[in-house]
């Protein structure tokens, strides 16, 4: 850590706020703003002004960014601490983490890490001193060569897609044509409707001698909800299809003109299967 750029950034950056917090005008704090360099140090400015201003109207609850939460769990962590240990977090802590604690501290804490951090001319980050070689590395599959590059990426790859199911088919793109499926049928033949209960034969032929007859048979039947019987026009049907009939249409001038239809095969077949 070059504590000699923080400390000559931290005086800059107290002056800076300083003429922001007389400003009034919005218009005159973006031009302050403009004139700084969109880095590092700018940040700092911008995130400790939002801060204080958050604080002076009381909104700073809902209003925290992602540093301002970090600011404020630091200051926790040297609430009461001696100088050595807000140095020792200091030697943890980047640029703007850095400076950003160093602007809530009150000034005679400041004063007296910039003291201490004089007086210690051997203070930096410390190094790990580990040696790797005392970890033992060992692969599962096939050892690999100390002098050997492992590609982390292709690596991690590798256990992901084992864990895979081995079923599990990955395709782009790929538009798959269904089969056929040769036990759905396609067409329906020989189709036989259920036989339905008719009046005897006799009955119909009765019937046919005797259209003039009372309705008194009718009524019985339509007592008894049981009971069914085909129509004889139906029953002729079966055996006697006419398979052409006539249409009458009436053109534009109320003329009524005459059309022979003929039923097709498929009209005639269906016809069949009332019989």
């Amino acid at each position: 850590m070059e504590y000699s750029v923080i400390f000559s950034d931290l005086d800059k950056i107290k002056k800076i706020l300083a003429e922001l917090l007389k400003l009034n005008s919005n218009v005159d704090i973006k031009t302050l703003f403009n004139k700084l360099e969109n880095n590092s140090f700018r940040k700092v400015i911008e995130i400790q002004y939002i801060y204080m201003f958050c604080k002076s109207v009381n909104i700073l609850h809902s209003n925290k960014s992602i540093k301002i939460i970090t600011l404020e769990e630091n200051l926790k962590l040297i609430l009461n601490k001696e100088v050595k240990v807000i140095v020792g977090l200091l030697n943890k802590l980047g640029y703007i983490d850095s400076l950003l604690l160093l602007l809530n501290l009150k000034k005679s804490i400041v004063d007296n890490i910039e003291q201490y951090i004089n007086s210690t001319k051997n203070i930096k980050l410390k190094e790990n001193t580990l040696d790797l070689s005392t970890l033992h590395f060992t692969n599962k599959k096939t050892s690999i060569p100390s002098n050997t590059t492992i590609d982390i990426s292709d690596e991690l790859v590798d256990r992901i897609v084992s864990k895979l199911d081995s079923n599990v088919n990955i395709q782009f793109n790929q538009s798959v044509k269904k089969e056929e499926n040769p036990n759905i049928i396609k067409k329906i033949e020989n189709v036989k409707l259920p036989e339905i209960e008719t009046s005897d034969d006799s009955d119909s032929d009765n019937s046919d001698n005797s259209d003039n007859s009372d309705n008194s048979d009718n009524s019985d039947n339509s007592d008894n909800s049981k009971d069914f019987s085909i129509p004889r026009e139906m029953k002729k049907i079966g055996n006697n299809i006419l398979n052409e009939y006539t249409k009458e249409e009436i053109d534009e001038t109320d003329n009524v003109k005459e059309s022979k239809v003929r039923l097709n095969k498929n009209d005639t077949d269906l016809l069949d299967l009332l019989g």
